[in-house]
């Protein structure tokens, strides 16, 4: 018996030391937190431009295709070509003179991100006689990086800190 047993231990360890060691963790993803900061960055700048220019279209392709919005004081948008629409009505009835947006807090997690902050927009009614409004928007919005490694805006809400001005009065 002992000598099954001390045979069993030598062709075991025979066989273990035989054995492959185990493989290597893989190495970590690269980090590409300046890059997708960057990229992020130019997304925000890109949404800025396209709002100044009155462009929905150019404001649409920074978006996914799923896009969910809470708009200040309006019913939630869902999706890119709904988004596009309402920009193309709001743009129909004032013309952008700016908007300056303020990243305060940006954060990435893999693919996702967020970035919250505030916006001052101007702009000047085209109802006859309207003077330019000013005002301040807070907005937190989530970003999805694509297989591409570009970003996509796929969440966003914002919200006034004070009342928006009212709408001057329709001309009848």
């Amino acid at each position: 018996m002992r000598r099954h047993l001390a045979l069993l231990l030598v062709t075991t360890g025979i066989l273990a030391a035989c054995a492959p060691a185990p493989a290597p963790p893989p190495p970590p993803p690269p980090d590409t937190t300046a890059a997708d900061t960057a990229a992020i960055s130019k997304v925000r700048d890109a949404y800025a431009a396209a709002w100044k220019a009155g462009d929905a279209e150019r404001l649409g392709s920074l978006l996914s295709t799923d896009v969910v919005f809470y708009p200040t004081n309006a019913a939630t948008i869902t999706g890119r070509d709904a988004f596009v629409a309402d920009q193309k009505k709001q743009f129909a009835d004032a013309t952008p003179n700016d908007f300056a947006i303020k990243s305060e807090e940006m954060k990435l997690a893999g693919g996702w991100a967020f970035d919250r902050g505030t916006v001052d927009i101007s702009l000047t009614p085209k109802a006859k006689g309207a003077k330019m409004m000013t005002f301040q928007s807070r907005y937190i919005v989530v970003l999805q990086r694509q297989s591409d490694g570009s970003w996509l805006l796929t969440r966003g809400i914002d919200n006034t800190p004070v009342p928006m001005p009212p709408p001057p009065p329709a001309k009848r």
